[in-house]
């Protein structure tokens, strides 16, 4: 008794003196922090420091992101990388992808932007005065339209903007051709108005303006919106969603990958070369092109389509600058980029979509593994302890289904195994019954908790 005392006063003592140790290094530490900061909140200096940080870099990223789209956009309005004949007849116009991927990935707020930068092309590479309809009335319709589309995806379809989704692709596509019909119809009346062409010309040009913008809408905007963009969202701070962990392929995997790949772009560039090439000049070899297309999409979906659809256009851009000239190619290339860059953004969507939906079953499939596996641990577990007991357990469910029965059941009642292999209760508790009054122990207590329990007939 006198040592249990004298240990319980030694904790007693060793607790009184840890309690002043942390007393004594708390206020330690927290008047080396006052010291610090000259008695002020640190924490609230801190995050008011973070948040104008934070403010700043936003501000300085969003000038610079807006002095790289004027760059950019200028550079895409030159002649020899829309392959123009004349005002009106072009066969693609990038610029328009790049206005409408900004202005869905980062705001719509850049149809401002691409207004202004519409009319500094005309003015600086067309040599055409600010004040034609054309620099005024139309830069202002085609971005307006253009960010009219964006807000709609945005806001009331609020579709995925990395186009993970069929559903989302098929609204894409629809909001930005509706927008591109009506940034046609106003954009060539104005070149009418500025007398760069005829009315006799405005039906071939505004085909050919509405497929140009297509092009850049189907082909090469998915490419931005799902590689580019998002790395300006997040350096923007405005990709709130957390990055998705990539899956880890095998070394296996990854080599067929890479095999695979580098087939398609040898495909794809034989393909263009068939298309171009001086041997085969009299051979309309253009339906080629469709067949790497179609593969990238029905293997790796709508990424890597949307990459296969940026280098064949560029391709067919850089082969029609070096080949010969015919009337009406360029129209009729920029209707095959438009049906290929369309047909392969569908396909590769709906690929997209069938890949996600398997992983997303692959993933429920085994968590349902794992809970079937914990389940079974605990019923083996209950099974061995209800084993260990000197009583008979029988466990049934609301339908008369066997849930639990142990070996002493067996043992007391000398069940058959027919009966024990059963899945039904009726048949057990009749044999245990019929038992007890061969044995001539009905008043015992387990004669009466055998009795099957009377079920609600209604």
């Amino acid at each position: 008794m006198a040592k249990a005392c004298d240990s319980d006063d030694g904790s007693e003592a060793a607790t009184h003196f840890n309690l002043e140790t942390r007393l004594a290094l708390i206020s330690m530490a927290g008047t080396d922090t006052a010291a610090q900061t000259g008695g002020h909140e640190p924490l609230e200096e801190s995050g008011s420091s973070c948040q104008s940080v934070s403010g700043t870099r936003r501000i300085v990223g969003n000038g610079l992101s807006a002095v790289a789209f004027v760059a950019l956009f200028l550079l895409l309005n030159r002649p020899e990388v829309i392959v123009i004949a004349h005002l009106g007849v072009v066969v693609w116009y990038p610029a328009t992808e790049l206005a409408v991927a900004c202005m869905l990935a980062i705001s719509p707020a850049y149809g401002l932007l691409a207004a202004v930068s519409i009319a500094l092309a005309g003015t600086l590479i067309y040599d055409q005065s600010a004040l034609t309809w054309s620099g005024t009335v139309g830069a202002i319709a085609i971005a307006a339209s253009f960010a009219g589309a964006a807000y709609v995806l945005q806001g009331p379809l609020q579709i995925d903007i990395g186009l993970r989704r069929q559903r989302d692709v098929v609204r894409y596509v629809t909001a930005t051709t509706i927008a591109s019909m009506g940034s046609t119809l106003v954009g060539t009346a104005c070149l009418v108005a500025d007398h760069c062409i005829l009315w006799s010309h405005y039906g071939y040009s505004a085909i050919s303006w509405f497929l140009a913008d297509e092009i850049s809408l189907l082909g090469v905007a998915p490419f931005l919106i799902i590689y580019v963009l998002p790395r300006v969202r997040r350096q923007l701070s405005l990709d709130e969603t957390p990055v998705q962990p990539k899956r880890k392929h095998r070394a296996k995997d990854f080599g067929f990958g890479a095999a695979e790949a580098v087939g398609q772009t040898v495909a794809l560039v034989f393909a263009l070369w068939l298309m171009f090439g001086s041997t085969f000049g009299g051979f309309e070899a253009s339906f080629l092109c469709v067949i790497p297309i179609v593969g990238m999409a029905m293997r790796q979906g709508i990424q890597r389509v949307a990459a296969g659809l940026l280098a064949l256009n560029f391709g067919i851009v850089i082969g029609l600058h070096y080949c010969r000239p015919i009337p009406d190619l360029q129209l009729k290339f920029s209707l095959l980029m438009m049906v290929v860059s369309g047909h392969g953004l569908i396909v590769g969507a709906a690929v997209s979509e069938r890949q996600r939906m398997t992983m997303e079953l692959a993933d429920s499939t085994r968590e349902l593994s794992l809970a079937n596996a914990e389940l079974r641990s605990q019923t083996a577990f209950l099974e061995a302890h209800a084993n260990c007991t000197i009583d008979g357990s029988l466990v049934v469910d609301a339908r008369g289904q066997v849930l639990l029965r142990n070996q002493r059941l067996l043992d007391i009642f000398k069940v058959p195994s027919g009966l024990w292999a059963g899945s039904a209760d009726h048949p057990l508790l009749a044999h245990a019954v019929t038992f007890c009054e061969k044995s001539r122990i009905l008043s015992c207590k387990g004669a009466i908790s055998l009795r099957p329990p009377e079920r609600d007939q209604s």
